[in-house]
Order: structure tokens, then C-alpha cells, then sequence
């Protein structure tokens, strides 16, 4: 048995490695694209994306920043919870690729697709910790992080290439 016989396909996998790397395709998750730059109503200038950050890491808001919002992590709680299904989904997507039944790009869709529906799902099923009661009168709702459903909905993807 030849050297060829063995390869198993490993020099496509080496090849479409060093396509990806030339390439730099990725997908980007979280609040990306059109909803990231849209400005919150009545928030005095903070985009969407900002108030995905203000949630995720917690920020000191209000009149002279006398307010404390804590850090409720959506992005890091999914990842937590569900690292392992995650990870399966990327391994199902390289294969795919690589046996040449998947294009990069709508692997890496699907794989983002995936991700961004477990992250609007962890904020669903409510996150830590839970709102101040100042909050839940002015929502009438005990949810964090959902008000109008803005940015649960903002939490998607985008496929990108290169340096963006």
C-alpha cells in the first residue's frame, strides 16, 4: 500500500487549512451587522451592541453613575452550559468540509446559526441575577434581559472574510 493509499484525504484537510488561514473566513457571533450600530430609544446614544456589552460584563449606568447593572453574561453562560454541543457542531461542520459535502461558508452559517440560537435561548430561560424591583415595576416582567424583545433578537451571526 502507497503513501497515497493511506492519506485519507489528509492533504485536501492541509490545503483547506491553509485556504481558511489565507482566507481568514470566521463566523461572528453575538450582536454583529445591521442591529449592532442601531441606537436604543430613549438610552441616550447607547447602540445595541453596547448594551450586549453592559450586560455581559455589568456596567455602572445612570445620573453620575450611580447605578450598578450587574454582569448577566449571556454569551459566557452559553458557552458554559452548552461548550460540548457547541464544540460537536464545529467538528460536524469541519468534517462536513472536508469530505467536500459543505462549502466553509455555510458550515460555518450553520455553526453560527446554532450558536446564536442557544445564546437567545439562555437569555429565554432567564439569567442571573434577577431584576431589582425598580425594573420589574417599570417592565411589569421579572425577566432579565428581555423588555421589547430588541436585543434577544439582535443576537445572531454573520459569516465574515478577513480582517473584519
Amino acid at each position: 500500500m502507497s503513501l497515497e493509499e493511506r492519506d485519507h484525504g489528509y492533504d485536501d484537510i492541509l490545503a483547506l487549512v491553509e485556504d481558511l488561514k489565507r482566507r481568514k473566513v470566521h463566523v461572528a457571533i453575538g450582536v454583529v451587522g445591521d442591529d449592532a450600530g442601531k441606537e436604543i430609544p430613549d438610552a441616550d446614544g447607547l447602540s445595541m451592541a453596547g448594551l450586549a456589552a453592559v450586560h455581559e460584563f455589568g456596567a455602572w449606568a445612570g445620573p453620575g453613575r450611580s447605578v450598578w447593572i450587574p454582569e448577566r453574561a449571556p454569551i459566557r453562560k452559553t458557552l458554559d452550559e452548552r461548550g460540548a454541543a457547541i464544540n460537536t457542531a464545529a467538528v460536524r461542520m469541519v468534517t462536513r468540509v472536508a469530505e467536500g459535502k459543505e462549502t466553509v461558508e455555510s458550515g460555518l452559517g450553520k455553526v453560527g446559526e446554532f450558536v446564536s440560537s442557544q445564546i437567545r435561548r439562555t437569555i429565554q430561560r432567564g439569567v442571573e441575577p434577577p431584576n431589582a424591583p425598580s425594573t420589574i415595576e417599570r417592565k411589569k416582567s421579572s425577566k432579565p434581559l428581555i423588555d421589547e424583545g430588541l436585543l434577544i433578537r439582535s443576537y445572531t451571526y454573520q459569516v465574515r472574510e478577513g480582517d473584519e
